[in-house]
């Protein structure tokens, strides 16, 4: 059975199977966050001194040893970027693909400071603390953890934790590029994260007709 390719953007590739899954009631896959993030960088906060990490890379930086990672992270000059924006995802176990709980790891080089952004508080909060541990020591081995949990809006099903990962994503970058400060950030409001799906439909279909 064919899975046709609806778009190729950059080094994401999303298929029709992608498609289905944002138009259901399942919990988004690498390919939908890795090709969000990938739009973030390119194009809607390509001014912006920001960088957007997808899945593949932090879930690579999660499992291998730290002398490892410069390997994935070091082409993305991370130690120049203003905000460095991480995809988290549940799984700790390296002979597994994929996993169950999606959520968002901030880190803003003024503060020094990791921020973990979870729309289910606590299901990732040792998968972010070790993924900002690794970060932490490849930016600066003088730098200190400074790790907080962010109170977020929490999800109300038990699939939408990728498109709040997303959403908060959008959010933080909006947020930061009009200059304030993150202490002021507003949270996200349940009627944008529940149309989000279909925005994202929009946003593939029209970058599949360009």
């Amino acid at each position: 059975m064919t899975d046709p390719t609806v778009l190729s953007y950059g080094d994401s590739l999303i298929r029709k199977s992608d498609l289905d899954i944002l138009g259901s009631c399942q919990w988004l896959n690498d390919q939908i966050i890795g090709f969000f993030f990938e739009f973030c960088q390119n194009e809607k906060f390509q001014k912006n001194n920001f960088s957007f990490v997808g899945p593949e890379v932090t879930q690579f930086v999660k499992m291998v040893e730290q002398k490892e990672i410069g390997i994935f992270l070091e082409p993305l000059d991370l130690t120049s970027k203003e905000a460095i924006f991480l995809a988290v995802n549940s799984n700790s176990d390296p002979g597994m693909a994929g996993g169950s709980h999606w959520s968002l790891l901030l880190f803003l080089k003024q503060k020094n400071q990791f921020l973990h952004f979870d729309s289910c508080t606590g299901s990732n909060n040792n998968e972010a603390k070790v993924l900002a541990t690794k970060v932490c020591k490849f930016l600066s081995k003088d730098l200190r953890l400074n790790y907080s949990e962010v109170e977020v809006t929490q999800q109300i099903n038990g699939y939408d934790c990728g498109i709040h990962c997303i959403v908060n994503a959008e959010n933080i970058a909006d947020h930061l590029k009009a200059g304030k400060d993150i202490q002021t950030l507003p949270k996200v409001d349940q009627p944008k994260i529940s149309k989000y799906r279909s925005e994202l439909v929009k946003l593939i279909e029209s970058l599949s007709s360009t």
